[in-house]
């Protein structure tokens, strides 16, 4: 017996589900480059409008309001990186090592495909509280760090590591810190190629002893 599917009726003027994915993506994307550019009090929607090509009834409709497209473009890009780290993390074909590395160059990807996120982020983290909304993401924060501390204690329980998993995942989360915000603010960028992970884990694995 086969049953008819339901044909959802569409507003006058609504976009169809390929349309609305795609202007929901590229309002997102612009205002976290103004967002970032001009911090929350300085963006204004006629702004994000203008720049995503669309109408304030259609930001509002997606988001509600300023604040509500904020927290959005905050809680998909950690949501993004989790859900990435979740799956290396689940991977049981991989070596610590390899684990490591693809881990590192998730956050490098995260950079190399959506620049403009990954200042967006930067302000959200790093900026004057005063100029943007209190922004938590508990659910995917917390599991940001747990996984890489997760992966350190794995290492360590294989032999392939040495010492705390916890100050383990400091060094590591230093170190793409650094890499990031050098690559984004830098005078002189720092190069997030293909290899640029393997550097880094190849670099706290060996130590820096002589």
């Amino acid at each position: 017996m086969s049953v008819e599917p339901k044909k959802v009726r569409r507003g006058k003027g609504r976009p169809t589900d390929l349309a609305e994915g795609e202007l929901r993506s590229r309002i997102t994307s612009e205002a976290a480059r103004i967002f970032a550019d001009m911090g929350y009090s300085g963006a204004s929607i006629q702004d994000i409008v203008d720049a995503a090509g669309t109408t304030k009834p259609m930001v509002y409709y997606y988001f509600q309001n300023k604040e509500g497209l904020y927290r959005e473009i905050f809680r998909t890009y950690h949501e993004w990186v989790t859900e990435k780290q979740g799956e290396i993390a689940e991977d049981k074909t991989l070596s610590t090592q390899e684990k490591l590395v693809r881990l590192v160059d998730t956050h490098f990807e995260a950079v190399r495909v959506s620049p403009n996120r990954a200042r967006f982020m930067f302000a959200a983290h790093f900026g004057p509280r005063s100029e943007m909304p209190a922004v938590k993401d508990e659910d995917h924060e917390d599991v940001f760090f747990g996984t890489i501390v997760a992966l350190a204690a794995e290492g360590v329980e294989r032999g392939d590591l040495e010492g705390d998993p916890f100050l383990i995942a400091q060094a590591l989360l230093g170190q793409i810190m650094i890499h990031l915000t050098f690559h984004i603010s830098g005078p002189r960028p720092i190069p997030l190629t293909d290899g640029a992970a393997e550097r880094v884990v190849d670099q706290l694995l060996s130590g820096v002893g002589s």
